[in-house]
């Protein structure tokens, strides 16, 4: 899609881009300027453990926003992002045919860092419309190789903001199975009107549950990598060991990030501001258009079934969107297993707001409908 993308854009077409999770509207300049000012004097190999100021001010932020305190010496580490975060910590604890268990739909990149571990993933389902698991089906993904859960909240790409009566069940079962946790929580901030609550503040939870966070998403420098972790020392401990690998992250984009932690919530919720007005402009428009879908509680996504429109498949509906229309989407069959069957598709709203103005136009305008279809797909249809 993206080849195809560039070729349209290549013949003179417009591409509206709502694939990517990555916003189109510039990083804020009292970062980039923190970073030409730290780049003068920080070249040098750093601790790999994480700047020890930018280590105090993310146990700092964490204590303030879940009122759960952990020592920056001994128990955060700062990564070469989230992404670097959770495979570190996979590597740490995942033994060959170890299991994790993963609920589905699921960040795309999961299967393979699991599978880099040795691990083997179960699967738990999110089932439409309201994206939730079944309790049953939770209890039957533990067994006796289980050795973690992969948690996403907010989640990406449904946009689903796990409540605390979810989190104390999936707590329930951890602590019943002696099972850790690997919280992915790189969106914990954006969240629109659901509040996150974070796992490892939960009864029994500390000590068992690694906090993934990223402060290069927060602040819309995703190139920075620049993620962390937080657990209880033992945890760390092994983790580093992995970490310490890498080398760790960017020694003058942590020191840039350092005068931004002081300003986390209150960007983040001038970003929350200004992505609620877009996330429901682009929800009428694709509900209007026939989408069958529900407001996203956090991200910057929100996650559509195309099925209503006649669509069997997330690629047929987004190879429309792209050459009827020119916009651009992600076909949900990226968040599930290979070979499952879907007519999912996902749409980032971290947009410009003329940029969001111009798909709703083009939604609006345009009649989803099995005539538009290639006469190979109407008669499968049919």
């Amino acid at each position: 899609l993206m080849r195809l993308a560039g070729r349209l854009s290549e013949q003179g077409r417009q591409i509206i881009n709502l694939g990517p999770g990555v916003p189109d509207y510039p990083a804020p300049e009292f970062l980039t300027a923190a970073a030409v000012s730290a780049i003068g004097g920080n070249n040098s190999y750093g601790d790999s453990r994480g700047l020890k100021e930018l280590r105090q001010a993310t146990a700092s932020r964490y204590a303030a926003s879940h009122d759960t305190h952990f020592d920056p010496d001994r128990e955060v580490t700062i990564t070469a992002g989230a992404s670097a975060a959770l495979t570190s910590a996979l590597l740490a604890f995942v033994n060959p045919q170890d299991r994790v268990i993963v609920f589905e739909p699921f960040f795309e990149s999961y299967l393979g860092q699991i599978a880099l571990a040795g691990g083997v993933p179960k699967f738990v389902s999110l089932r439409e419309p309201d994206w939730k698991w079944k309790e049953k089906d939770l209890a039957r993904a533990f067994g006796k190789r289980t050795k973690a859960v992969l948690l996403n909240t907010p989640h990406n790409p449904t946009g689903r903001v796990l409540t605390f009566e979810e989190l104390e069940m999936l707590a329930f079962y951890c602590r019943k199975h002696d099972v850790l946790v690997f919280a992915d929580e790189a969106y914990e901030p954006f969240t629109y009107g659901s509040s996150h609550f974070s796992i490892a503040s939960l009864a029994g939870m500390r000590e068992r549950t690694v906090t993934i966070g990223s402060i290069s998403k927060v602040f819309n420098v995703s190139g920075w990598r620049i993620g962390d972790i937080l657990a209880a020392a033992p945890l760390t401990e092994t983790i580093r060991r992995v970490n310490d690998l890498s080398l760790g992250a960017p020694v003058p984009l942590q020191a840039a990030c350092l005068p931004a932690l002081a300003r986390y919530e209150e960007f983040a919720q001038s970003v929350v501001a200004q992505h609620r007005p877009l996330r429901d402009r682009l929800v009428g428009a694709l509900a209007g258009a026939g989408f069958r879908l529900s407001a996203p509680e956090g991200t910057f996504s929100l996650f559509t079934d195309a099925s209503p429109l006649g669509f069997q498949t997330a690629e047929d509906a987004c190879r429309f969107l792209l050459e009827e229309l020119g916009i651009l989407a992600v076909p949900g069959a990226s968040f599930f297993r290979p070979g499952t069957g879907t007519a999912c598709v996902r749409f980032c709203f971290a947009r410009k707001a003329e940029t969001i103005e111009k798909a709703a136009a083009l939604l609006r305008d345009c009649r989803f409908s099995k005539a538009r279809l290639t006469p190979e797909r109407q008669k499968e249809q049919t």
